[in-house]
């Protein structure tokens, strides 16, 4: 991984899935697109905007998240994530 300043070993470090897309919506908004996904975040915002001490919502199994359609969106960032066979 590669950062773009020094980073202190006692930092937390965030990847954002939606490309900045959930950036400045309200938590509860961001919450409701990750949990789609099966995703819960932690993140120290996304709990300070939540008013928790910690991340309490519970992750959809293996089954459900399998069964959640995908968006276009999703859909098109998946693919976009995939390797390309070149043989």
């Amino acid at each position: 991984m590669r950062t773009l300043r020094p980073i202190d070993a006692t930092e937390e470090l965030t990847l954002d899935y939606f490309g900045g897309k959930l950036q400045g919506l309200p938590v509860a908004t961001r919450r409701e697109r990750l949990a789609v996904r099966g995703f819960v975040c932690g993140c120290s915002r996304c709990v300070r905007e939540g008013g928790e001490k910690e991340a309490a919502a519970p992750l959809l199994s293996d089954d459900e998240m399998l069964q959640q359609p995908l968006s276009s969106e999703e859909r098109e960032m998946l693919l976009r994530s995939l390797p390309i066979d070149t043989t």
